[in-house]
């Protein structure tokens, strides 16, 4: 709700902002989630990000093998141990659980990481043509598909007196 009331707002600055020629008014509409799954960089983090996921996945399987290996033994040898042996074998147990889900959070956050630099690096390529693009098409402004976002307009544009524009107060 609040995306479309942000659209909007933005929408009622932008129309105020433009001459009353409808006619010069321009608007494009670009899916980037499209243009970088389309794109070459895109293409290439995506099949970077998927055979690091690979690595991840292949790792994180690995572990849960032994783990439960491991919970095999200590059941098959829980008749045979001490109540001291198979506490500290239990231990170990939690102990390996644990490092499995630390394992697996790292996994994730690093990828988190990798995708958002590779994403803000195609992003950077792409504000540079979608500005080409605003410019020599003549688009007072152009959106993006999925966000409701601008991501083109150009200065003249930005004409609306911020002094003017106030912020409601919370309450």
């Amino acid at each position: 709700m609040k995306r479309l009331a942000l659209f909007v707002a933005i929408c009622v600055i932008v129309a105020m902002s433009i001459p009353a020629f409808a006619a010069d008014v321009k608007v494009g509409v670009i899916d980037l989630i499209k243009v970088i799954d389309l794109s070459e960089p895109g293409k290439k983090a995506k099949t970077e990000l998927e055979s690091k996921l690979t690595t991840a996945e292949t790792a994180v399987k690995k572990k849960q093998e032994e783990i439960l290996k491991m919970k095999e033994d200590i059941e098959k040898q829980a008749p045979m141990l001490s109540a001291t042996a198979l506490a500290e074998k239990k231990r170990q147990y939690e102990d390996e659980l644990l490092e499995l889900q630390r394992m697996a959070e790292d996994y994730d956050y690093q990828l988190q990481n990798q995708y958002y630099e590779l994403t803000a690096i195609i992003f950077t390529q792409l504000s540079e043509v979608i500005e080409d693009l605003g410019k020599s098409g003549g688009y007072t402004l152009i959106l993006e598909k999925n966000g409701a976002s601008v991501i083109y307009f150009p200065e003249s544009v930005d004409t609306v007196s911020y002094t003017h524009l106030t912020l409601p107060t919370k309450r």
